[in-house]
C-alpha cells in the first residue's frame, strides 16, 4: 500500500513531524525486528545447551562402559604374559595364544560442531562455553586412546595363534605388545576418569542454564515489548495534542499514520501481556486509520458543470 501526502512540506516545523513520524516508525519495525532476532538466538542457544547435555550423558555412559571392562582385560593380559614368560616344553607341543578382547566405544561432538557451525556458541557465556570445552576435549582424547588402543591390539594378534613356533626374540616382541596393551588399560582408565569429571561439570552447569537462560530470555523481550508500547503510546498522545492545538488537521496523513503506528505499538504490547480486549480495539484501531487512509486516496467527485 503506497500513501501520498496532500499537498507540500510548507515549513521546518512540518518538515520535523513527518521525520519524527517516519523514525518512530521505523523504531518500531527495528524492535519488532529485534525482538524477533533475539527470541531466535536465545532459543538458538538452549536447543544447543539441550543437546550438549544429551550428548554427554551418552558419552558417559560409552565411556563407563569401556572403563568397566578394564579389570577383566588386565586379568587376561596378565594371564598371558605369565603363559609366554615360562619357557615352552618343547617345540613341537602347541602353545595357544588366548588373545585379550577390545573395547571401542566412539563418542560423539557433533552437537559441539554444529554449535560453532551455527555460530549458538557466541549466545553462550564465556565460561559456560569452556566448561562444554574442556569436557569435549577430554572425550576426544579419550577417543585418541582408544585408537591407540586399536593399532596396538592390531599388532598384537599379528603373531598369530600358537606361541610354540615363535622365537626366543618373537617371544619377547610378543610379550612387549602384550605389556603395551596393559598399559592402555591404565591410561583408559587414567583419561576415562578425567573426562567424567569434565562431563559431571558440564551437566551441572547445563541445568544452571536450562534455569536461567528462559529468565534472560524473556526479560529482554519484555523490555522490548515496554519499549515498543511507550513508543506507541507517545505517538497516540503527539497526535492528539497536536489535533487538539490545531497543528494536524483530523483529515491529514500525518494523523492518520501517528494513530495507526501507535495502535500497533499497543497491539504488540497488549498482546504479549495478555490484554487482548485492548489489543482488539486497538486492531479496530488500525483497521479505522487505514481506511480513512484510503479514502483520501480517492479523487473527489467532479463537480456537475451545467450544461
Amino acid at each position: 500500500m503506497e500513501f501520498h501526502l496532500p499537498g507540500h512540506v510548507r515549513t521546518l516545523r512540518d518538515f520535523l513531524t513527518h521525520i519524527g513520524i517516519v523514525t518512530l516508525g521505523i523504531l518500531i519495525a527495528l524492535g519488532l525486528e529485534q525482538l524477533v532476532d533475539s527470541h531466535h538466538r536465545a532459543t538458538q542457544a538452549r536447543e544447543a545447551v539441550a543437546a550438549f547435555r544429551r550428548e554427554l550423558q551418552d558419552n558417559r555412559t560409552q565411556v563407563q562402559e569401556v572403563m568397566a571392562a578394564m579389570p577383566q582385560l588386565r586379568a587376561q593380559i596378565q594371564e598371558q604374559i605369565a603363559l609366554l614368560s615360562a619357557p615352552p616344553a618343547d617345540g613341537k607341543t602347541a602353545q595357544p595364544i588366548t588373545y585379550p578382547g577390545i573395547h571401542f566405544d566412539l563418542v560423539s561432538s557433533s552437537s559441539w560442531d554444529a554449535a560453532i557451525a551455527t555460530q549458538a556458541l557466541n549466545e553462550i557465556p564465556y565460561h559456560e562455553a569452556k566448561r562444554y570445552g574442556e569436557a569435549y576435549g577430554v572425550f576426544r582424547i579419550f577417543l585418541d586412546e582408544e585408537r591407540n588402543g586399536l593399532t596396538a591390539w592390531q599388532e598384537m594378534r599379528s603373531f598369530g595363534s600358537d606361541a610354540a613356533p615363535l622365537s626366543a626374540e618373537q617371544r619377547r616382541a610378543l610379550l612387549e605388545q602384550f605389556r603395551r596393551y596393559e598399559s592402555f588399560t591404565y591410561v583408559i582408565d587414567l583419561v576415562g576418569r578425567g573426562a567424567l569429571q569434565a562431563c559431571e561439570r558440564a551437566l551441572k552447569q547445563a541445568r544452571r542454564i536450562a534455569a536461567t537462560a528462559g529468565r534472560h530470555c524473556r526479560r529482554a523481550m519484555k523490555t522490548t515489548i515496554e519499549v515498543i508500547g511507550w513508543t506507541g503510546a507517545t505517538l497516540i498522545l503527539a497526535a492528539y495534542a497536536l489535533l487538539s492545538t490545531g497543528k494536524l488537521r483530523a483529515e491529514s496523513v500525518t494523523y492518520h499514520l501517528m494513530n495507526i503506528l501507535g495502535a500497533a505499538g499497543f497491539v504488540i504490547n497488549s498482546g504479549w501481556n495478555g490484554a487482548l480486549p485492548s489489543a482488539a480495539m486497538n486492531v479496530v484501531w488500525i483497521g479505522i486509520g487505514v481506511y480513512a487512509l484510503q479514502q483520501q486516496r480517492k479523487p473527489p467527485p467532479k463537480a456537475d458543470v451545467p450544461g
